[in-house]
């Protein structure tokens, strides 16, 4: 039969022999040593999906452009209908100076 050192802790009567000391210590110097070799993580991966902005929080750059577009294309109308308005007088003083001369 094969004897064992048996350590017995204090205060609870639990014994622990030198084998399952000499074990732990093991494990917990491996545990150290494979801790201390690997190196920590130095990025980090992940899917980054960008959502638009709700309409509530824009600035007020942001609110402004849709009502410019809006102006610019108002304004381009006005801007062929006095070019039309143009041409018809530009042709209708033509006519006047035509008559004058007939006149005369």
């Amino acid at each position: 039969m094969k004897t064992y050192k048996v350590m017995q802790t204090t205060g609870r009567g639990v014994f622990v022999s030198f084998r399952h000391v000499l074990v732990g210590v093991g494990l917990l110097g491996a545990g150290f040593l494979a801790g201390s070799g690997a190196m920590p993580p130095s990025e980090a991966r992940g899917e980054v999906t960008i959502a638009p902005p709700p309409k509530a929080f824009e600035t007020g750059g942001q609110l402004s452009v849709p009502i410019l577009k809006e102006m610019s294309a108002t304004l381009h109308q006005m801007d062929a209908r006095l070019a039309r308005m143009e041409t018809v007088a530009s042709l209708l003083q033509a006519e006047l100076q035509l008559g004058q001369h007939k006149a005369q």
